[in-house]
């Protein structure tokens, strides 16, 4: 019984299928040929799928050796992205579907890295009420953890208090807007403030002049150079004047503006005349 039974086993042990035990030596030097090519063309995942295959005892000592210091170099190489989704207010948007070139890389983010072949890549996002959006990006040779992040889904609209301004070119304040008039006449204001400060300065240049001319009250001056001395005197006293009545104008305008500015709509529009045009200011006060 004992001799049936070793028969029995041997019997069973030939009737096995033989293990595989790697690819014989006309594929090493195919997967080896193969493996550069995918590396020099930078397809690193390729490349690493190929040299693994290469590494395997079936093959040649040299094959072995040059595809596992190939493998490593590749490995390290291989650049990784993680991929984010966020929403208007920068909150995580959980269930997005990322594709990288029209190929589905993760179903879901989950914030892991994931590795990618270097180079240039169009990411597609697709949060689960179907909205999309797409990012292109340039992933380096051994960049590790690329953020690729995007805001999918429909922003929120900003509130908008003050000034709105419709098709039609009017302008409205809101309820609890300041009215725009208001700014409109502190700035009016501020520049008559500037042009009086403007007039200032000539009238000060133009009393310093006339003393340095020395002529008289005739304007009868000793020399040449005493007369241009006055001219300039003269000149910078009318431009004192100029400034000092429109700035003038401006400050006095801009305090009755801000004053009388109307708290409801405002509607701007030309006039033409026969020989003028002027803007109309129709309002609320």
């Amino acid at each position: 019984m004992r001799t049936i039974s070793f028969a029995w086993m041997a019997a069973l042990l030939l009737a096995l299928p033989a293990r595989a035990e790697g690819p014989n030596a006309e594929s090493c030097s195919e997967i080896y040929i193969r493996a550069q090519t995918l590396r020099n063309e930078r397809k690193l995942l390729d490349a690493r799928a190929a040299l693994r295959e290469c590494t395997q005892s079936s093959c040649k000592a040299f094959i072995v050796k040059d595809c596992a210091t190939w493998l490593d170099e590749v490995q390290s190489s291989l650049p990784t992205v993680v991929p984010v989704a966020i929403d208007a207010a920068a909150n995580d948007v959980p269930g997005v579907k990322v594709s990288m070139d029209g190929r589905v890389l993760i179903e879901r983010i989950e914030g892991r890295s994931i590795e990618v072949d270097p180079g240039p890549h169009t990411f597609t996002f697709e949060a689960p009420d179907g909205s999309k959006a797409e990012k292109k990006v340039i992933v380096s040779e051994g960049e590790k953890g690329k953020r690729i992040s995007i805001s999918i889904g429909t922003a929120r609209a900003p509130s908008e208090a003050g000034v709105a301004s419709d098709r039609t070119g009017r302008s409205t304040a809101s309820p609890g807007g300041a009215s725009p008039w208001k700014t409109v006449g502190l700035v009016t204001a501020g520049l008559g403030v500037v042009g009086a400060g403007v007039g200032g300065f000539f009238g000060l240049q133009a009393m310093s002049k006339k003393n340095d001319a020395h002529c008289d009250a005739n304007s009868l001056c000793p020399n040449g150079d005493a007369y241009r001395t006055l001219t300039d005197a003269k000149n910078a006293g009318n431009l004192s004047t100029l400034f000092f009545i429109g700035g003038g104008v401006l400050a006095a305008g801009g305090i009755a503006m801000y004053a009388l500015a109307p708290s409801g709509t405002v509607k701007v529009s030309p006039s033409v005349g026969s020989h003028s045009v002027t803007l109309v200011a129709q309002g609320t006060w």
